[in-house]
C-alpha cells in the first residue's frame, strides 16, 4: 500500500487525509504538536517542524513514504523540494519549491516563462512604494519596466501598517 507524508495537520489538509483514506493510501501527519484534526485522521504521526528540510527528509525516510504533499500553505514547500529531490520521490525540485514558496521568485519565474501574471514589484521603503505605484500603472498599460528585489529588510509593525495605509490610499 502506498504511503504519503502530509505536511500539516490543520483543517486545510484534512481533505488530503480523507481522500487518501478513501482511495487506499496510508498517511503520515507531520506538524508541530497541537490539537490539529489531521493527527486523528492520519494513520501515523510525526511531530516536527514542517519548514525544516532535515526533519522532513528524516520523517520521509523513517516512515518509508512514497510521496510528500501539502495543501493550503507554503511553509513546507522548500522542505518538500529538498526531501523529494534527495529521495528521488515525485514532486518539485528544490529550485521549483523555493520559487513556489517565495512570491517574488514565483512571479519572476512566471514572467520569464511567458505566463501572464498580474503586475508586481518588490518594495523596501515608502519611497519605493510611491515609485512602484507608477511603475505598476505603466506595466498595466503594456510597458515592460521591471524592478528587482535586491535585498531583504526587516520591517516593524508600524512601518508595515504605514506601507499598507499608503498603498491603499494610492490604489485607483
Amino acid at each position: 500500500m502506498k504511503k504519503l507524508l502530509v505536511l500539516g495537520a490543520s483543517y486545510t489538509q484534512t481533505p488530503l487525509y480523507e481522500l487518501s483514506r478513501k482511495i487506499g493510501i496510508k498517511t503520515v501527519a507531520m506538524s508541530i504538536p497541537g490539537p490539529y484534526p489531521g493527527f486523528e485522521l492520519a494513520d501515523e504521526t510525526d511531530m516536527h517542524n514542517i519548514a525544516d528540510p532535515d526533519a522532513v527528509l528524516r520523517a520521509a525516510r523513517d516512515h518509508h513514504v512514497d510521496g510528500i504533499v501539502t495543501c493550503g500553505l507554503d511553509l513546507g514547500m522548500r522542505a518538500i523540494g529538498a526531501a523529494a529531490e534527495a529521495l528521488g520521490l515525485p514532486g518539485p525540485s528544490k529550485e521549483a519549491a523555493a520559487k513556489a514558496a517565495n512570491k517574488l521568485l514565483m512571479k519572476e519565474a512566471l514572467v520569464a516563462a511567458g505566463v501572464q501574471t498580474a503586475p508586481f514589484c518588490c518594495v523596501h521603503s515608502e519611497d519605493e512604494l510611491e515609485a512602484s505605484t507608477g511603475a505598476t500603472r505603466r506595466r498595466r498599460r503594456g510597458e515592460t519596466t521591471r524592478r528587482r528585489c535586491p535585498r531583504r529588510i526587516r520591517t516593524t509593525a508600524s512601518s508595515r501598517n504605514s506601507l499598507r495605509a499608503r498603498f491603499s490610499a494610492s490604489s485607483p
